[in-house]
């Protein structure tokens, strides 16, 4: 039986390492041994990973505004419970985060053959995790034929993204979500907004300010079940990430993208509007008010494309691998 280890750092990076596993048990009929590398503390990736194979715990990863030192310091540690937890396996699957490096060149080390996932928004740029990876790995899974210019050991499987889990409606709200750390700055914006009929979760940012100022609105920080409230939403508002591919492709919903400026490590904005494009999903810069209501009117006559799951196209290379 083939040993597969997949990284699931939290957020887009868990979200492609359970597309592809789910495929893989698929096509291989569960004739497959999956483990995921997943952060200290994350139990929403946990859950996720669970469904499908054995759960290693690694210390966490550098979050987007902490320092070089932080960073290193973490890195260390990762390397050493590295050593002791990763297992042998035929094939080991990165699909980002700094939280990844140590566990892949460790099992690197081990044997495993390494297979890299770049961030489907990377269009003119490379990820930093992944191009450093790169010059290890066997190859590396892109989305895009844009990407082909990034790496010289670059295979386009399609974009990446999660089968749905519930049939598709139109619940009549607007579902807004911006990942684990939340974005403060279009929640308030929203405040100023004549909009009564929103679903936020808003991340680690405290959610009962806006659920005071907007007793209508449905508020939370985290659920385990994103997806059925993608599902029934009318346009989904979500930031640069792989959110907004699932709710496009898998679920067929008009998108809004969001730009957050906080997020220094995450995919320029150039690149962020060229997949927008892809998607039939709208980029804004900024959210201000009038753009944002303007902007779901605009999205709700909006279709997304079909576009086959790249994921599928992966499980089956992983699979046929020697």
């Amino acid at each position: 039986m083939k040993s597969i280890m997949l990284t699931a750092s939290g957020g887009g990076h868990t979200g492609y390492s359970i597309a592809i596993a789910r495929n893989l048990v698929k096509l291989s009929g569960n004739n497959v041994s999956l483990y995921f590398i997943v952060q200290e503390g994350d139990m929403w990736s946990s859950t996720k990973a669970g469904k499908y194979g054995e759960v290693i715990y690694v210390s966490r990863g550098r979050n987007p505004t902490e320092g070089l030192l932080k960073a290193m310091l973490r890195l260390s540690r990762g390397f050493i419970e590295s050593i002791s937890k990763v297992k042998k396996s035929n094939v080991t699957v990165c699909t980002g985060h700094n939280h990844s490096i140590p566990p892949c060149l460790v099992s690197l080390f081990k044997g495993s053959r390494l297979i890299l996932v770049e961030d489907v928004f990377r269009i003119h740029s490379r990820g930093r995790s992944i191009r450093l990876l790169s010059r290890f790995s066997h190859f590396v899974a892109l989305h895009w034929e844009e990407q082909r210019s990034l790496y010289e050991n670059g295979v386009v499987v399609g974009p990446i993204y999660e089968d749905p889990v519930y049939k598709p409606w139109d619940g009549g709200y607007i579902l807004v979500t911006t990942g684990t750390h939340g974005y403060k700055g279009l929640f308030d914006a929203l405040l100023k907004t004549s909009l009564d009929n929103l679903v936020i979760q808003t991340g680690r940012i405290d959610p009962s300010y806006y659920k005071s100022k907007r007793p209508k609105w449905i508020v939370f920080d985290f659920t385990e079940n994103i997806d059925r409230w993608i599902a029934g939403a009318s346009v989904v508002i979500t930031h640069i990430g792989m959110t907004a591919i699932n709710s496009a492709l898998a679920y067929r919903k008009p998108t809004i993208i969001v730009y957050n400026p906080e997020w220094k490590l995450a995919a320029p904005p150039q690149d962020a509007l060229v997949v927008s494009s892809k998607i039939n999903a709208l980029f804004m810069t900024k959210p201000e008010p009038g753009i944002i209501e303007a902007f779901i009117e605009k999205a709700r006559k909006m279709k997304p494309p079909r576009i086959p799951n790249g994921a599928r196209v992966l499980a089956r290379i992983l699979l046929n691998l020697d």
